[in-house]
């Protein structure tokens, strides 16, 4: 059986963030690798190394321009990829997109498949539990540690608190990885040399061909940045004018015990 990756290039943080409509304006925008996806690459390959698993296979949807984050994958050591091209736009429905990936997924002899979280663009994440449903595999979320024994999916999951619960899964199954898992590896140049020899598959899915589908669950329409309003009063004059000011703001605003029993 093969662990399988999904991936998703998002924005890079560092970019100059310009809304243009349902979308940025590309012009001054970088891109990478999800944050989140990068340790559930990490989780596929210590599977692999560990023998547990045959092929590390990483799978995105995207543009053409996201076939680097395949390469990236390849190069820090998956063994080949899948390139679901479609438009951008097209990645606004968690529904379609997954629906999309189950469909790959389903012809990978995937015994474990591996997501991160939720992606940085559009926090949603539902990808990896919506393939979960779609192909009637386990599901476990919040995974902080992925290990196989005795032929079973045992996982560790992330609670409140600083509490943790492992948990066992039956294969095939799900999961969606914490940041914090592990470490993610960097790309060397060995690997990125190695990765130009690795085969990426390229299909194009009937189902995120067009963004303005009908069937479109989810569509973006409007991006904008947080309109500023002002968060500070500034207190001037005398040091007791200003406290006799701010002692009745207090009591109005914050809700602050003082003592004596006022409040």
């Amino acid at each position: 059986m093969n662990a399988v990756a999904l991936v998703k290039q998002v924005p890079d943080r560092n970019s100059v963030f310009r809304p243009a409509g349902p979308w940025i304006d590309e012009s001054s925008l970088g891109y990478g690798i999800n944050d989140y996806d990068r340790y559930a690459v990490e989780a596929a390959l210590e599977l692999r190394e560990a023998g547990a698993v045959k092929q590390a296979v990483v799978v995105t949807a995207g543009p053409d321009e996201a076939s680097q984050a395949i390469r990236t994958c390849l190069a820090m050591g998956m063994d080949r990829g899948i390139h679901l091209v479609c438009p951008r736009a097209s990645l606004a429905d968690p529904f379609r997109v997954a629906k999309a990936l189950a469909g790959v997924v389903r012809a990978q002899d995937a015994g474990i498949v591996l997501a991160g979280l939720l992606a940085e663009d559009s926090g949603h994440g539902q990808v990896g539990g919506l393939v979960a449903g779609l192909l009637d595999m386990s599901w476990a979320s919040a995974v902080t540690a992925v290990r196989f024994r005795d032929g079973k999916l045992e996982v560790e999951r992330e609670l409140e608190s600083s509490r943790v619960a492992v948990v066992e899964l039956e294969l095939p199954a799900v999961v969606a990885v914490q940041t914090g898992a592990n470490t993610p590896r960097y790309a060397s140049l060995r690997g990125i040399m190695a990765s130009r020899r690795k085969p990426v598959e390229r299909i194009e899915p009937p189902e995120l061909a067009n963004p303005d589908s009908c069937d479109a669950r989810i569509r973006s329409l409007r991006l904008a940045k947080p309109e500023r309003a002002a968060s500070a009063e500034i207190l001037e004059g005398a040091p007791d004018d200003v406290a006799a000011a701010l002692i009745p703001r207090i009591r109005s605003g914050a809700g602050i015990v003082l003592g004596g029993g006022a409040s």
